[in-house]
């Protein structure tokens, strides 16, 4: 047994000298034992194995956060974590973690008794390895929410950075094979713009994912609290008016800050009015809040209402201190002067029920100062309506220079008939407001609309077509321009009453038609060439004597521009003469040779005594009715222009002369006739 006299002083020996070293720290209890040097190892292997994946089970390296914005000189925790296919955690495995930009790395995990632990390089390399069992890091002081706990297969870095910029952090883990997933990259922002109620604190979640690490984005928040003040005041103040100011304490965060304390001074040259909520102090012109917390997503918003009593430049300054004497600085300026400023309302003085009109506000500067934000209000008064939301409606006008004006617009449907008082107002920042109001008559306007005429027009024919305008309103309409529009296959040849003619139509201006009156136009047109099922179409439109305009009205009716049938009727005989006894037959031939179709054409043939009918058939082999001596064939109900129908009778011969068979054609007022004579004789005169 080694005597224990040697055990304890092999332990002193390691405590003066180290161990593998020439250092140690501490050297006190319980830490006796040294800490011993760390011996810095390649990534991979040698050999075969660099080349290959000779960790199958390491498919990925994850790391949270991935980006986040702090205030320069905090402390930023990353935490990264390499899993196998199934997502379990991969203990001992190594993390390179790279720096590029502003900032340093502070420290990093080096867990571990041998002397491969982890190790920093220097302020942009370092390595780690994942542990492989929990453990709670903490920060050396009392408050909790500074731990972070790291979990099997982890392993972690601090990062910081005394000037603002942006940082990227590559974590590189070796053993991943695949060249996508063994790399990941942190993004993190500095700025002096924002401040943290804890800057030492690391990036928080209200999400573990499993394995110690944190899902840290969340509806786009970064996780830990950051907080910013705002001074939102006018730039144009008026004197001896009141104006209020916003003091913003806002949380970009998600958590919860620390108290904060606001202050300010009221400019010289400015009175306090009131503020919401009350100050915590007032001495002199210095004011100071109070909050105990800014929630996460949220802001402390300060009223305040100052009064301007003296001409000049207004400057204020907000300053947001933490506990921990972390502090936020915002300022304002704006120009105290005289500002005035007088409103216009304009609309038609007349307008159609049903129409639409425009409701003007012009607002003019008429101060020495511009204003800012001028919004006119328009009162919808009962019986009008308007596109816009609400009523009032709301009206942007924006900045007025100075001796300019500005003009905004409200469109409005007037919905019955009546008088109505338009009311607007303007305001304007620096409590500037002025009114004024219009008085908008609505009346009944109707213009009724009548239009007759052909509608068939054969080609190389007029038609006629008479338009009547009939005022049915209430009140005179002025400026009546009445329109009637030919399509394809009309031309436009008279207008009465002064019309003005063209190829496709005329325009006829009727001047002013008091109520009830009418006048009557008409226009000639000329069919030029075919066009079925064509429209005719008329409109008319008014103004009203105080600018408003009267709804277009309109009319139509049908038109067609037709063919004239031109009909031919011919007979082939039998070649020779015909026997007694002996039969015969007759072709009839009826052609189209016009430009439009023959309606209801009728063919009737005809035989004399000497001729005895058989049978006949028409051009659909439809047979014919014998009547007497008549072939009576079915009736064409249209016959289309270049058609061609042959018509086939067949006859005996009874009685020995000169026979007739005669053709006769009808269609509407087309009436045709066409007669063969053809000689019977007897067998024995033909020999």
């Amino acid at each position: 047994m080694v005597p224990l006299f040697r055990i304890i002083l092999a332990i002193v020996c390691c405590t003066g000298i180290g161990c593998m070293g020439v250092s140690q720290n501490p050297s006190y209890f319980p830490y006796l034992l040294p800490s011993g040097d760390v011996i810095r190892t390649h990534g991979k292997p040698g050999g075969i194995g660099y080349f290959r994946n000779y960790d199958p089970k390491a498919i990925q390296v994850e790391v949270t956060p991935t980006s986040n914005t702090n205030p320069t000189l905090s402390q930023q925790v990353l935490i990264a974590t390499v899993t196998d296919r199934d997502g379990n955690p991969r203990r001992k495995r190594r993390i390179e973690w790279i720096l590029d930009g502003p900032g340093s790395i502070i420290e990093v995990d080096e867990s571990g008794y041998a002397p491969g632990r982890g190790y920093k390089v220097d302020n942009k390399y370092a390595v780690s390895y994942a542990d492989y069992f929990s453990h709670t890091i903490t920060r050396g002081n009392d408050d909790p929410r500074d731990d972070f706990e790291i979990k099997p297969g982890q392993t972690w870095c601090v990062v910081t950075s005394p000037v603002e910029g942006q940082t990227t952090v590559t974590v590189y883990a070796p053993e991943v094979f695949d060249w996508e997933k063994g790399r990941t990259y942190v993004k993190l922002t500095w700025t002096d713009g924002l401040f943290r109620a804890d800057p030492s604190s690391r990036t928080r979640s209200d999400k573990d994912d499993g394995f110690g690490s944190t899902a840290i984005e969340k509806r786009g928040l970064p996780a830990t609290a950051q907080l910013s003040i705002d001074v939102k005041m006018p730039r144009t103040l008026a004197l001896n008016r009141e104006v209020p100011i916003v003091l913003s304490l806002a949380n970009d965060g998600r958590t919860d800050s620390s108290s904060a304390t606001v202050r300010t001074v009221i400019p010289e040259g400015t009175e306090f009015v009131s503020s919401d909520p009350v100050p915590i102090r007032r001495s002199g012109s210095a004011v100071s809040w109070y909050f105990e917390s800014v929630p996460g997503g949220g802001a402390r918003n300060i009223s305040l209402v100052l009064r301007p009593i003296k001409k000049g430049t207004v400057l204020l300054s907000a300053t947001a201190e933490t506990l921990e004497g972390l502090k936020a600085t915002k300022s304002a300026t704006g120009e105290a002067d005289n500002a005035t400023m007088k409103i216009k309302v304009e609309a038609p003085a007349f307008t159609a029920a049903g129409d639409r009109m425009a409701v003007k506000v012009s607002a003019t500067n008429t101060g020495s100062t511009a204003i800012d934000n001028a919004i006119a209000w328009v009162d919808v008064p009962a019986g009008m309506s308007a596109s816009a939301k609400g009523n009032p409606a709301e009206l942007s006008i924006g900045e007025i220079p100075p001796g300019e004006t500005r003009t905004a617009s409200l469109p409005l449907v007037a919905e019955r008939t009546g008088k109505f008082t338009v009311k607007a107002n303007v305001t304007a920042d620096g409590g500037l407001v002025d009114r004024g109001e219009v008085i908008v008559a609505v009346a009944k306007t109707e213009i009724e609309l009548n239009l007759t005429g052909t509608d068939s027009i054969p080609v190389g024919q007029d038609g006629l077509y008479e338009l009547k305008v009939t005022n049915r309103g209430d009140v005179p309409v002025a400026n009546v321009i009445a329109r009637m529009s030919l399509p394809r296959g009309l031309t436009g040849t008279t207008a009465t009453d002064g019309g003005r003619l063209a190829a496709d139509g005329a325009t006829w201006n009727l001047g002013t038609l008091a109520a009830g009156d009418k006048k009557i136009v008409r226009l000639t047109a000329t069919g030029d060439r075919l066009a079925d099922r064509q429209t005719i179409t008329a409109s008319a439109g008014a103004e009203l004597g105080g600018g408003g305009r009267v709804n277009d009205v309109r009319a139509s009716m049908p038109v067609a521009v037709v063919g004239q049938p031109v009909l031919s009727i011919e007979h082939a005989d039998p070649v020779g003469p015909i026997s007694i006894g002996g039969k015969a037959t007759y072709r009839i031939t009826v052609r189209n040779r016009g430009t439009g179709p023959a309606k209801n054409v009728t063919v009737v043939a005809e035989a004399s005594e000497e001729l005895l009918p058989v049978r006949g058939s028409g051009p659909n082999r439809d047979s014919a009715k014998i009547v007497g001596r008549e072939f009576v064939f079915p009736v064409i109900e249209e016959f289309a222009a270049g058609s061609i129908a042959t018509f086939t009778v067949e006859v005996e011969a009874t009685k020995a002369g000169d026979a007739r068979m005669t053709a006769r054609l009808q269609s509407g007022d087309i009436r045709l006739k066409d007669e063969q004579a053809t000689r019977i004789v007897t067998r024995s005169t033909i020999r």
